[in-house]
């Protein structure tokens, strides 16, 4: 017993007097047309401001490389359309809008026997709580405001994302009353569909079961794990969007 306790300490007393020559052996040398990292700033803040330096390059020298990708024909509608299809078929590919939506022709009420569809009623157009199908396994909810009279046009009004589509509709407060658009083109005869977005905050970015929390906002929170499928938060709400765009409701 008496030996192990002497023999112990000994051993760590031998670690710092290993010879220099071996420490530095132990170091790796630098890559070829490189140097060691020897700052003492913080390396965090010195990155995000090179970030911020490349990107301000970046958008100034995007002016003339531009020029290369963006050929519009204005010499016909069709031509036009036909010479910007490149550029929209790579923004799709970008954004992740690449899956084959779900067809569909109403949007479907959302109701319960304690809550009805109808959530307002005005002179001119009601308003209803709705949900329709996106993509397998993904849907789309929001509010649809069908004119009283014959509709003049259809309009999908997309909020900002802090924006509730009852905001915009002007059902409750949070936006000017001249930015409730959704309103007003309702009151002027168009049928409505306003999609609810994600938005910034973070009430719900965790683990309720393991109690876990980050304050990531809800946007980011998404976008990280649709990113890692080759996704993104904008494409998924473009895609609800178009299927929107593309029903055709039967009212």
């Amino acid at each position: 017993m008496t030996s192990r306790l002497v023999v112990f300490p000994l051993c760590l007393l031998c670690v710092p007097f290993v010879p220099s020559v071996v420490r530095s052996s132990l170091r790796a040398d630098p890559l070829p047309g490189t140097q060691p990292l020897t700052r003492t700033d913080d390396l965090g803040l010195a990155m995000v401001a090179g970030i911020h330096r490349y990107l301000d390059r970046a958008t100034a020298a995007s002016v003339e490389s531009r020029k290369q990708f963006w050929k519009p024909d204005f010499s016909s509608l069709d031509a036009y359309s036909r010479s910007l299809q490149p550029n929209r078929d790579r923004l799709k590919k970008i954004l992740g809008v690449v899956d084959a939506r779900v067809p569909f022709t109403d949007p479907e009420l959302v109701a319960t026997t304690g809550q009805p569809a109808l959530v307002a009623e005005t002179e001119w157009y009601n308003v209803f709580a709705v949900r329709w199908p996106v993509l397998p396994g993904v849907d789309a909810e929001g509010l649809y405001l069908e004119p009283k009279e014959k509709p003049i046009a259809c309009a999908v009004v997309l909020p900002d994302a802090d924006w509730t589509p009852e905001m915009v509709a002007g059902l409750t407060t949070g936006v000017p009353v001249e930015a409730q658009y959704a309103r007003r083109l309702a009151e002027n005869g168009c049928r409505v569909l306003v999609p609810t977005l994600i938005d910034r905050g973070d009430a719900f970015s965790g683990n309720a079961k393991l109690n876990k929390w980050t304050n990531q906002p809800h946007r980011e929170f998404v976008y990280r794990m649709a990113y890692e499928m080759g996704r993104t938060l904008i494409g998924y709400e473009v895609q609800k969007v178009l299927a929107a765009a593309a029903s055709s409701p039967s009212r």
